[in-house]
């Protein structure tokens, strides 16, 4: 099949299933054309093609065009190469650029990924929704990442068309992974790691305080994978407490691979999480995850299996359950390869790709 791929390049997971997706089709022997405003860090471009977006800066707009210029890229290649299917991930502007290029081309299906903030972030904003539901109600299939998302795009559009649920999936590399522990622990001390694009719903400072109560009873270090809006603020806190020695910040990691490997613990104290696309690939690769039971969490991270999950703000709760892993070597072990067992089981790439084919 010829098939396009819309991502954003992004840290975010949308951007990220994106890409492994565009992989796993192209391994498979498919003729894969991927559309972004510039590489996204996860595409590697061996056997596929990459078509950069560059918006219109004609000067009398104050923002630049990127959704028209997205349609109209989509659909002269659509033509051109002919693209049986275009599956575009995160509907805001993506659905509404498919749509547009759809009615450009002689033959075009559509197919539209939902993640999570494009439904209960700007889904609900009155300025989006209708424009949103009009353009899912012109694709011809909606998927989005879990059921509780699911539930959330029924109430929030209330679509005329199924919803599908394909879950995200942790895809395994065979490059090699460098040893990065000894940089940020010594052998007697545990690795706590955060992932994330540190907006209010992760809820960093939380992240922070289970760190501060856990240090109480065990020497740990604790380190901060992303960036984004709170970080700064959390910077500050972490220099206020003195803790800079023992709590470090990396930024422009293109593979986080290395950091969940060198980790004990993946903290995740979300608001909510319509995935939780890092707590899978700490899963995956036996890292369990102290967390929060919101959104899809809990379709991901297995209580008392693969992980943890509590109350959102129950910090205390978190940084107990942190501790008796840590404490127990055995169950510690035990855990860790349920986790693994759990995404082979239920996240493998093969499952989730065959699911997206039969679907195309």
């Amino acid at each position: 099949m010829r098939i396009g791929l819309v991502g954003y390049p992004s840290l975010g997971g949308s951007g990220v299933v994106a890409s492994e997706l565009a992989h796993q089709l192209v391994k498979r022997g498919h003729d894969v054309h991927f559309f972004a405003h510039q590489r996204p860090f996860r595409l590697c471009l061996k056997g596929l093609f990459f078509h950069p977006i560059s918006p219109c800066t004609y000067p009398l707009f104050q923002y630049p065009d990127y959704a028209l210029a997205l349609a109209g890229k989509v659909a002269a290649i659509a033509n051109d190469v002919s693209l049986d299917v275009l599956h575009v991930h995160y509907a805001v502007p993506h659905a509404v650029s498919a749509i547009l290029a759809k009615k450009l081309c002689t033959d075009l299906r559509v197919v539209v990924t939902l993640h999570g903030t494009d439904v209960n972030v700007l889904g609900q904003d009155p300025s989006y929704r209708e424009v949103l539901r009009w353009s899912l109600e012109e694709c011809d299939a909606v998927t989005c990442v879990s059921r509780s998302l699911k539930q959330d795009v029924e109430r929030v559009f209330a679509l005329k068309q199924s919803v599908h649920v394909i879950y995200n999936f942790f895809s395994t590399r065979q490059d090699d992974v460098h040893d990065v522990r000894s940089q940020f622990a010594s052998s007697d001390e545990s690795l706590l790691l955060h992932v994330s694009n540190f907006r209010p719903v992760k809820r960093i400072k939380d992240v922070l305080e289970v760190f501060r109560l856990l240090r109480k009873d065990r020497r740990c270090r604790l380190l901060f994978l992303g960036e984004g809006p709170d970080r700064e603020a959390l910077q500050r806190r972490v220099m206020e407490q003195s803790l800079e020695k023992e709590i470090f910040f990396l930024d422009h990691v293109c593979d986080p691979r290395p950091y969940i490997l060198a980790s004990d613990l993946l903290l995740l104290p979300s608001a909510q999480e319509s995935f939780g696309l890092a707590a899978l690939e700490a899963q995956g690769l036996g890292t369990p995850v102290i967390g929060t039971k919101v959104g899809g969490l809990p379709e991901v991270v297995e209580h008392g299996v693969s992980g943890y999950l509590e109350s959102v703000g129950d910090v205390q709760a978190m940084a107990r359950r942190a501790l008796c892993l840590l404490e127990d070597a055995q169950m510690y072990a035990k855990f860790s390869e349920q986790a693994k067992m759990r995404v082979r089981t239920l996240f493998n790439a093969e499952l989730c790709v065959d699911k997206y084919l039969a679907l195309y």
